[in-house]
């Protein structure tokens, strides 16, 4: 299963501190970075994996911690949202209106009669799952550019993890 998360960067994990770094032949493994997540949104249909893959061009492998469970830590693509340009957030839009457009042209070919038949729950399985996406990433778009924007939210990022 494949998970988005909209995570934000906490200063030291909760709890217990994380354990220190592990030596690797002289040199310190670098620390993993905390995040609180905010969001999670699981993508379970292989019609969404174009939206996964356009957002994985953009990120960057890291090893991070949830700041709620200091003990786990797991490698995640991250996407620091501060980072997306105006050309990311139009790609990643046209990405999703695709996906959207593929869903309703296949709702469209059915009749009315079959609206409560079978075959139409893994369209709306796709929709639903479509819809939980797109909010994600709209919470995760920036509504005002500027330095003033950034200075009243955190350090944000999407983090895409294959569990």
């Amino acid at each position: 299963m494949r998970l988005i998360c909209l995570g934000q960067v906490s200063k030291a994990p909760r709890g217990r501190q994380a354990a220190p770094a592990k030596k690797r032949a002289g040199k310190a493994a670098p620390h993993p970075q905390a995040y609180t997540f905010l969001e999670r949104v699981p993508l379970r249909l292989s019609a969404h994996k174009p939206v996964w893959d356009a957002l994985r061009k953009h990120a960057t492998r890291q090893v991070v911690v949830d700041a709620e469970h200091p003990k786990d830590t797991f490698t995640a693509d991250v996407i620091p949202l501060d980072q997306l340009g105006g050309e990311a957030w139009a790609a990643l839009g046209q990405v999703l209106a695709e996906r959207r457009a593929l869903a309703l042209d296949a709702e469209k070919q059915a009749t009315a009669s079959e609206i409560l038949s079978k075959p139409l729950d893994p369209i709306f399985a796709q929709e639903l799952e479509w819809l939980t996406l797109r909010n994600l990433l709209a919470a995760a778009m920036p509504r005002t550019p500027g330095k003033q924007a950034r200075a009243r939210k955190p350090n944000r990022a999407l983090l895409l993890l294959d569990l």
